[in-house]
C-alpha cells in the first residue's frame, strides 16, 4: 500500500496496535511526513499509516480501516488518531 501514501506492517504482528503506547517509536516516521501523521489500529495485530489526508483521500482511508475492523480476527476500533511527541490523540 506505501504507493498509496499509506503504510500497514506486512507481518502478521500480533499485537503491532500496542505500538500506539510508544510516541518516541513513531517519530522518525512522522519527521519524514512532515512532523505529522494520522494512524488507525482497526485490530491488535494490524495498523494504518499515513500522512496527514483531506477529502477523497481521508474518506478512502476511513473506508480501509473500517473495512478491516469488520473483517479482521482480533477487531479494535475504526478511530483515527494524530501522533504527537505525547502520545496519539484521536481525531476530531
Amino acid at each position: 500500500m506505501q504507493e498509496t501514501g499509506v503504510w500497514t506492517n506486512t507481518e502478521d504482528e500480533n499485537y503491532a496496535a500496542a505500538l500506539m503506547v510508544l510516541p518516541e517509536r513513531w517519530a522518525p516516521l512522522a519527521k519524514q511526513l512532515g512532523g505529522k501523521l494520522i494512524l488507525a489500529a482497526p485490530a491488535r495485530n494490524r495498523v494504518f499509516v499515513s500522512a496527514p489526508l483531506k477529502g477523497n483521500g481521508l474518506e478512502a482511508f476511513t473506508h480501509i480501516v473500517k473495512l478491516a475492523v469488520s473483517q479482521e480476527d482480533h477487531p479494535l476500533v475504526a478511530t483515527l488518531f494524530t501522533w504527537t511527541p505525547q502520545g496519539f490523540k484521536p481525531m476530531n
